[in-house]
């Protein structure tokens, strides 16, 4: 299978690479083109921090650090170590002694768990498939030759990738301009409809924007672009979750509590709620849903914990506009 790149989507916080591509041959009944989230090391700015040293040296990737890694990978002495970092979670801090290419070899594993565990989550969400979230096709991989400077030697790069199904229609980001105010109301709270169906199936998120939402409308089985959208019937729209994220999914051996109360110190609701506010410029107003509202009756101790961290103040606009001249404008 042979994949085209039709166009990259910027991600400063994301976890990997969001690209829509063209398949050839075209498989079977899946859309054409698709979505590909890619789960490359080397691209993923905000997990490398996080992982390789909160933006010292370590954290950044570059052609040199690249090359170092191919050639260590091509050593037969590298398959033991390589063994080692991917089976055994360092201490602390350790791996920022380690030389660059094996750093590159730990943090590959990394985004290997972050693809498996966001693959289980896309089949424990089967239900919400074609309707809140688009159809998940499945796991790739994506290959390349790589050869040492003496040529003596080679070894085969390899990541991991996600495929679903492109979901047509506009970015949540766009309701103020593409939908009628009347409106607001029924797809701002489709959003939070959408996250509590996702937590209902032990699955919660972690950082979700209004950029990770889409407006998506279906016209006698068929979908609609952009373009074509009348602004004035807007009653067919559904909005849909096309990013996943960092998320989390809950693990067997995890209580329904624990996972429960993880829910609630994350509180995404409270999170969209305020950033749709923002976008509606308070047209529309987030209220608790019942089930955020019993996590809040059963984790007191968290609630009081997050109040207390509010500060008096207005918040900021989110990132994704900006005014001029009063209007919100997309960056």
């Amino acid at each position: 299978m042979n994949a085209k790149i039709l166009k990259a989507f910027h991600q400063d916080d994301g976890m990997a690479c969001i690209l829509e591509v063209q398949v050839t041959p075209p498989l079977g009944k899946m859309s054409n083109p698709m979505m590909l989230k890619l789960f490359d090391r080397r691209y993923a700015a905000v997990a490398r921090t996080w992982r390789l040293g909160y933006g010292r040296d370590p954290a950044n990737w570059a052609t040199w650090v690249e090359q170092e890694y191919l050639e260590y990978r091509c050593k037969e002495k590298s398959l033991i170590t390589m063994q080692i970092l991917t089976q055994n979670e360092p201490p602390r801090w350790e791996h920022l002694s380690w030389e660059p290419a094996q750093r590159e070899i730990y943090f590959e594993d990394i985004m290997r768990r972050h693809l498996e565990t966001e693959a289980d989550a896309w089949l424990r969400l089967n239900p919400l498939q074609c309707d809140m979230i688009p159809q998940f096709y499945g796991r790739i991989s994506v290959t390349w030759d790589a050869m040492s400077d003496d040529g003596q030697s080679t070894a085969t790069g390899l990541c991991h990738g996600l495929l679903h199904e492109e979901v047509s229609g506009f970015s949540l980001v766009k309701l103020r301009e593409m939908v009628p105010q009347s409106s607001w109301q029924t797809y701002c709270n489709q959003v939070l409809k959408v996250l509590q169906e996702i937590n209902e199936l032990d699955v919660r998120t972690e950082g979700l924007s209004l950029l990770d939402f889409a407006l998506h409308r279906i016209v006698n089985g068929d979908s609609d672009e952009e373009e074509d959208y009348d602004l004035k019937d807007n009653n067919d729209l559904v909005v849909v979750l096309i990013n996943l994220k960092s998320c989390r999914i809950r693990e067997y051996e995890q209580s329904e509590h624990e996972f429960r109360r993880l829910l609630a110190l994350e509180d995404e609701e409270f999170s969209i709620g305020q950033q749709l506010e923002l976008l509606t410029r308070g047209a529309w107003t987030y209220r608790r849903s019942d089930y955020y509202r019993k996590l809040d009756r059963d984790f007191p101790d968290i609630k009081l914990e997050q109040e207390a961290e509010i500060e008096e103040e207005e918040p900021e606009l989110p990132i994704y506009y900006t005014t001029r001249g009063g209007t919100p404008v997309n960056r």
